[in-house]
């Protein structure tokens, strides 16, 4: 099961690596030349499934991701990569991209599912019910009660969390086929260090509308929901961005970092708050530009 789940999240790097490397054009022709086997093999359904859940992103990221103009100010103003006089699309805004798409496809799913969010959460608590009936022989009643809880919580949580594994796999399947380009000096285009990326303004106004959206009852609220939990895993990133690029020069930065990846590995949403909170106080202050200015220029 975990190898097939591996295999799953690591379906979208041959794409990237053609996408990137080769252009958007021919990530688009990959990705239908394996909907097409799938369909063959198995269904329209499942064809159709890796289209949309693994297809779209590389195509639609590398045609971002080679998007470059003359250099306007010499200064990269969003932590974007420059090589001589050209500046290339911001790493921070194929961050916003991927979880746009991500919002796309979980909303799209939730309708196909069950037509609402309501439909949805229903057909997700019908599978969870059939798990823990599994389960019902071999446990206490009263464990069954708990678990019965746990899962009713998971129901309405699922597309939230799904929507944000998918984000952070397809974040760290471009990554790995953009450091595989360089080490082959296959890539078009340089890569600017973790350590620099940042979010256009706007980001933080995305975080604050999809919060109060979420309050609205309903689909429309379920949706915004799961667009303030991608904004929020967006932010986490660039907090540790921030983290990064705060620490550059500072004799305790390895153990500062591995600290700050343990205790969100471990404690997780609890992490997350400041780090979120860290991002939008870069965002607001530019932190980092002012440490850099201080330090010089440094690699991640």
């Amino acid at each position: 099961v975990y190898k097939r789940q591996v295999l799953f999240y690591l379906a979208p790097l041959p794409l990237f690596l053609a996408g990137l490397g080769w252009g958007p054009v021919v990530a688009a022709l990959g990705g239908l030349v394996g909907a097409a086997i799938l369909t063959g093999a198995i269904d329209i359904k499942t064809g159709a499934f890796f289209l949309l859940s693994t297809g779209v992103a590389p195509v639609l990221l590398s045609h971002l991701a080679l998007i470059n103009r003359p250099a306007q100010t010499g200064i990269a103003e969003e932590g974007e990569a420059a090589d001589s006089d050209t500046e290339w699309y911001p790493e921070g805004r194929l961050i916003l991209w991927c979880a746009g798409v991500a919002c796309a496809l979980m909303t799209a799913t939730i309708f196909l599912v069950g037509g609402s969010a309501e439909g949805f959460q229903a057909q997700v608590k019908s599978m969870l019910d059939l798990i823990v009936q599994q389960m019902s022989a071999s446990n206490a009643s009263d464990e069954l009660a708990n678990l019965q809880q746990v899962m009713d919580v998971f129901a309405k949580l699922a597309a939230p969390l799904a929507a944000a594994v998918w984000l952070l796999s397809t974040l760290l399947n471009l990554w790995v086929a953009s450091r595989i380009l360089n080490a082959a000096n296959r890539s078009p285009r340089p890569w600017a260090p973790f350590a620099s990326y940042s979010l256009p303004k706007s980001a933080g106004f995305a975080l604050a509308g999809s919060l109060l959206a979420s309050m609205l009852p309903g689909t429309l609220g379920f949706i915004a929901l799961i667009a303030f939990t991608l904004m929020i895993t967006v932010f986490t990133v660039i907090g540790l961005a921030t983290l990064h690029g705060l620490t550059i020069g500072n004799p305790m930065r390895a153990f500062i970092l591995a600290s700050a990846y343990l205790a969100l590995f471990v404690l997780s949403w609890v992490v997350m708050v400041p780090l979120v909170v860290l991002a939008l106080v870069d965002l607001q202050f530019n932190l980092r530009a002012r440490a850099r200015k201080a330090a010089g220029p440094q690699d991640e």
